[in-house]
């Protein structure tokens, strides 16, 4: 819950100016300044109930809700998610003011007043439920050991000859010759990091011996590098690969398993997840059905293509 105040207190500032004499109806359409006027962080992403979401006020949300940032850049579901909770807490703010728990007057309510309203539309809509028990909290715990404690990480040291973008196979050829030369290097028993400090054409790996430190492997844009580093012991090496950047040769340098706090330590912490996560489905579930009523529209094509059955799609009945 205080993750949505944050972003309600932040909020998307349309959302926050109600109509003088009544909501918007679904023929509402946005001022729109002429195509050349308008700044591409001005452009309008989804449009709901005719208050534009843009890129700026995305860029926004997610600078107020680091919880979410990881997975909004990891994948393409993660965005979804992120934009789908932007509607939504539109959507919950303009309730506040239907139900009269926002006055008209106030279209800038400050943190207290919307936390005020934010708890009232909750204990009306989607109440939190009673306290988990520990048996409750402690099958969350082993459902999700990621969220106590340390997640595991992996140190990679590169050596890396650099594709120039728009490059014929001839140039890649000879690019290719330089990667395998330094691989023929690594066989003969020379060390990777006096090879990475002479050859690699990262700058920073240049500086650090080819260390480029420790590398999340779960994000989606580094799903080459650990298909392939998979099976390498600590100080093994790859072969020439080819990545997005060019050829390169990766070396496992550290390898730290994941660290999960003793359930004892964390037991309130996971008592709290489960409320946290009952209440969530509910309130997912009222904001599912205010869309309903509501007009959104996504108008920026590469964000349609994140929501081909609608922002808030109906659930199929079995």
């Amino acid at each position: 819950m205080l993750g949505v105040l944050g972003t309600l207190s932040g909020g998307l500032q349309a959302a926050s100016k109600p109509s003088k004499d009544k909501a918007p109806t679904e023929t509402t359409k946005p001022a729109e300044a002429p195509a050349a006027e308008v700044a591409p962080m001005d452009k309008p992403l989804i449009i709901v109930e005719g208050v534009n979401i843009t890129a700026r006020d995305y860029a926004n949300f997610l600078q107020g809700n680091p919880n979410i940032v990881k997975n909004a850049f990891d994948s393409e579901a993660g965005k979804a998610e992120a934009l789908r909770e932007m509607v939504g807490i539109y959507l919950m703010r303009k309730a506040m003011y239907a139900e009269g728990l926002l006055g008209k007057d106030k279209p800038n309510p400050d943190r207290k007043e919307l936390t005020d309203a934010y708890e009232e539309l909750a204990n009306r809509h989607f109440p939190r439920p009673p306290k988990a028990s520990d048996e409750a909290a402690y099958a969350y715990y082993e459902a999700h050991p990621g969220e106590f404690g340390i997640p595991g990480m992996t140190r990679v040291s590169q050596i890396l000859f650099v594709i120039p973008k728009n490059a014929g196979e001839a140039v890649k050829a000879e690019i290719r010759k330089k990667a395998d030369a330094s691989l023929k290097r690594l066989a003969a028993g020379e060390s990777f990091a006096a090879i990475a400090k002479e050859q690699t054409e990262n700058p920073l790996g240049k500086l650090t011996s080819g260390d480029i430190g420790f590398v999340d492997l779960d994000v989606k844009e580094q799903s080459w590098m650990k298909a392939a580093i998979a099976g390498l012991q600590q100080g093994q090496h790859t072969e020439v690969i080819e990545s997005p950047n060019g050829f390169e040769i990766l070396q496992l340098t550290d390898l730290r398993a994941p660290l999960t706090s003793p359930f004892a330590n964390v037991r309130e912490q996971a008592v709290t997840a489960v409320g946290d996560a009952a209440q969530k489905k509910v309130r997912d579930a009222y904001v599912q059905d205010l869309a309903a009523k509501a007009k959104i529209e996504v108008v920026m094509p590469n964000i349609q293509a994140l929501f081909p059955d609608g922002v808030f799609p109906v659930a199929k009945k079995p």
